[in-house]
């Protein structure tokens, strides 16, 4: 009898301990599972935020995040990962920092050379604060931008890929699109252009198709006509006030779309 007892508790410890090594094996699967889904769900978002950033944020970042000129400062750079929270007292992390200022905008801009248009020094994105982007998005774009530390401490240098280049828009095409976004997103309100609108508040733009191609050297009229809209008080035309608030928040499509209207203009 003792011999049964003895043998049925032998076998009921080590059915618990197969038991255990079951559930661990189950919970390691399930956790790797977990991380599985996790990365694929956060690479698509990264996709995502690939695509919003060349969309609305690459005309004053650069579309590697390199920056561009007195437009945006480098994203994709050792200082902004390193110092920029420093820089301007953040007391958050920089996923906060960057999702915030995404979504409220920045108001002055914390260097010199990034002077802003005298008013914004980068407009709000969120929907709720006149924007165009929910809060979705901006989660998707802040992810695609701290995917750059890696580079940007220059722990990984990736392979240059080689895309297709897409077929562009006709040039007829971009030149109607960018008329209805004249019209439409208040340039009208302030600018002249012969047979479509009429308003002294700033320059007549009826030939700046050509005189753009004149106004700073070195830059050619679209180079001109980009910065102008994006940093409205860069270049002030003379007879007209200072720091009136102009430009707007545009995809970078609409954006070659109005310019290439623009250019249209002799």
């Amino acid at each position: 009898m003792r011999l049964r007892i003895f043998s049925s508790q032998v076998i009921g410890f080590f059915s618990a301990i197969a038991l255990l090594a079951v559930v661990f094996v189950v919970s390691g699967e399930q956790s790797d599972r977990l991380n599985y889904w996790r990365s694929i769900h956060t690479a698509r978002q990264m996709e995502t935020g690939a695509d919003l950033f060349l969309q609305n944020c690459s005309s004053c970042h650069g579309k590697h995040g390199e920056g561009l000129g007195q437009l945006g400062p480098a994203l994709n750079d050792a200082h902004f990962f390193n110092d920029r929270l420093k820089e301007v007292g953040w007391q958050g992390t920089l996923s906060e920092y960057i999702e915030t200022t995404i979504r409220v905008g920045r108001v002055t801009a914390t260097r010199p050379l990034y002077v802003g248009d005298g008013v914004m020094a980068m407009n709000a994105w969120a929907m709720e604060n006149g924007g165009s982007l929910r809060p979705d998005q901006i989660h998707a774009l802040t992810i695609f931008v701290l995917n750059w530390e890696a580079t940007a401490q220059g722990e990984f240098t990736p392979e240059e890929l080689i895309l297709p280049t897409p077929k562009p828009a006709s040039s007829a095409t971009m030149i109607e699109k960018g008329q209805e976004l004249f019209l439409q997103t208040g340039c009208k309100e302030c600018h002249t252009v012969s047979g479509l609108s009429e308003s002294p508040v700033g320059p007549d733009l009826s030939t700046v198709g050509l005189t753009a191609e004149q106004r700073v050297s070195g830059y050619s009229a679209e180079q001109y006509l980009r910065e102008s809209f994006l940093i409205p008080n860069a270049y002030r035309v003379e007879g007209y006030p200072e720091n009136i608030l102009c430009g707007g928040v545009l995809t970078q499509s609409q954006l070659d779309d109005l310019v290439a209207f623009l250019i249209s203009l002799r």
